[in-house]
């Protein structure tokens, strides 16, 4: 929100038409009291007070000197030749008139420095209203005095890119404050460099800055903003360190004539929303993308009255053991079915819901479902394990493992059929804090699986001391293992890596029987995917395992369709 600026503004007393103008309006306004104070009397009236009016504003307009000019001449004006009643002629004592003329002017005096401070006081706050506190430069208020001004008068393109410091925060929690705002300092040094006259960067968050380039159609603002990444890539020197800085761009475009400022923001965000979530850095905005957007911010508002009535329900995928072909276990996967939409595909909605408290909900109610499912499977003597994933923001939530007992225990199930599956990625991200809490869940009794292995970041060092019991190897290396010699070594050396730190391997997305071939080959123990069962509704896969039947891995059933 802007501030606006009370009084008169500053750039309103500098224009030479304006002050002219209120020359001519402060000399008449003295002459016209000049003759009201004749007309009513003489100045024993109280209407020579009148005087101030016009002095004041003289001080307001032209500051100290014109204080004192306008107190001097209305000082003179009821001087000498006003007399002190008109009526009797009787003329006013010299010191009389000069004591008052002197008063007007220090009144002038004292008005026009009281108006000067204020002036500055209020170019103070307006400055700081239209610029960043910490680095100086313009803000969000000033970004949409640029945009707002943009509409006018012309049909060239206009672009706006927002670009984010994916790191910054973990720049300043690891290093300092004031070696963020070094940071910060460099960012912008970088970046005016590459900006013309007529462009302008402004900081509109700490991490984030929003660059306004007038003039610039979508493809060379493309350009531009994968050129100003690049300029970013060089490492800045902070505490005597190389600090790199990781940066992702959102672009919006339009013609000037067609500027709406905060909705050209909301697109560049939407596109810097994108940009965090997918491997592109700089991404433009389209309007698909503002199209996926509300979808997923509407199915984010439904999901606490679909989980009160009833409309999520689990689809299981078998786990197989590639040596006997036996069903080791399932893994319970969320589905929607959406009464408007229908079965709404957990991509469209978990990303989003990671984001905020939901997903301690939609986890929840996924435990308690699967194991009430695994307790149904036990008591008909099936002895299999049920594995369900958790998001990194459940290991944030306060009572997981006190919900986790008591789910436990009212299902009656032995805690080592429970299987729970954490990304990679999720346990690398805060290595001190999953540590322990890994540790907390291995003594509940359930198994831990490292899930989607080889997509993030982790490293032997780290991995033999995670309390693990199972190695799931991502279905990326899986999907070409027969054709790509690359993919063949990982998969191989995870394989090995596991044995060797005793884990199970499970290799998910297999899709042919040469694949799982391979695997078991390899030394794989178990598999998962298309080529053994779909994910699919409760009955069909109690129906699949009835075909399946431990046939061996080979075995190819008759796909069953869900309706």
């Amino acid at each position: 929100m802007s501030v606006s600026v009370p009084i008169i503004p500053q750039s309103l007393l500098t224009r030479p038409g304006f002050r002219f103008a209120a020359a001519i309006l402060i000399t008449s306004l003295i002459a016209v009291v000049g003759w009201l104070v004749f007309a009513t009397g003489g100045v024993k009236f109280v209407f020579s007070h009148s005087m101030y009016i016009p002095i004041i504003l003289s001080a307001a307009v032209f500051g100290i000197r014109g204080g004192i000019l306008a107190g001097l001449v209305g000082g003179l004006v009821l001087g000498p030749f006003m007399p002190i009643d008109t009526a009797t002629g009787e003329a006013q004592a010299t010191i009389n008139w000069i004591y008052r003329t002197g008063f007007f002017a220090l009144i002038g005096a004292l008005c026009g420095m009281l108006m000067s401070s204020l002036h500055r006081q209020l170019e103070i706050v307006r400055h700081q209203s239209l610029h960043d506190s910490t680095s100086g430069i313009p803000n969000k208020n000033a970004l949409f005095q640029h945009l707002s001004g943009a509409r006018q008068g012309s049909e060239t393109p206009l672009s706006l890119a927002i670009f984010n410091l994916n790191n910054y925060f973990d720049i300043i929690n690891t290093l300092s404050v004031e070696a963020g705002e070094e940071l910060l300092g460099g960012v912008i040094r970088r970046v005016k460099n590459a900006l013309s006259d007529s462009e302008a960067v402004c900081q509109i968050q700490a991490d984030q800055f929003a660059i306004f380039l007038p003039g610039v159609d979508k493809a060379t603002a493309l350009e531009r903003c994968a050129d100003m990444r690049e300029m970013l890539k060089p490492s800045f020197p902070l505490s005597g360190i190389p600090v790199y800085v990781d940066t992702c761009i959102g672009l919006a475009s339009c013609p000037h004539d067609d500027v709406v400022p905060l909705e050209l923001m909301q697109k560049a965000n939407i596109a810097l929303d994108r940009a965090r979530g997918s491997a592109r850095a700089v991404v433009a905005f389209e309007p698909s993308l503002a199209r996926i957007s509300q979808e997923q911010l509407a199915l984010l508002g439904e999901i606490p009255a679909a989980l009160n009535e009833g409309h999520f329900l689990l689809h299981y995928q078998p786990k197989v053991g590639l040596e006997n072909g036996e069903v080791t276990g399932v893994e319970a996967l969320l589905r929607w079915n959406h009464p408007v939409r229908g079965l709404v595909p957990p991509e469209s909605f978990i990303p989003q819901t990671e984001k905020t408290g939901l997903i301690h909900d939609l986890t929840r109610w996924v435990i308690r479902t699967a194991l009430r499912q695994l307790a149904e499977w036990e008591q008909r003597g099936h002895s299999f394990s049920m594995a369900v994933n958790l998001s990194v923001q459940n290991f944030h939530e306060a009572d997981l493992l006190s919900f986790l007992r008591r789910q436990i225990s009212d299902s009656g199930i032995d805690p080592q059929r429970l299987e729970l599956e954490i990304t990679e990625s999720a346990v690398m991200e805060d290595i001190a804090t999953t540590v322990p809490l890994l540790s907390s869940l291995k003594q509940i009794g359930v198994k831990l699986s490292i899930d989607d292995f080889g997509t993030g970041h982790s490293s032997l060092a780290y991995l033999k001391h995670l309390p693990v019991d199972v190695l799931k190897i991502d279905r990326t290396f899986i999907r070409g293992l027969t054709r790509d010699v690359a993919d063949m070594r990982i998969v191989s050396g995870a394989i090995l890596m596991a044995n060797g730190l005793g884990l199970v391997t499970v290799a998910e997305g297999i899709e042919d029987a040469a694949t799982a071939s391979l695997l078991r080959q390899m030394g794989c123990q178990v598999g998962q995917g298309y080529h053994f069962c779909r994910p699919q509704p409760v009955q069909d896969v109690e129906r699949w395992m009835r075909e399946w039947n431990g046939k061996g891995a080979e075995f190819q059933p008759t796909p069953v369709h869900s309706g």
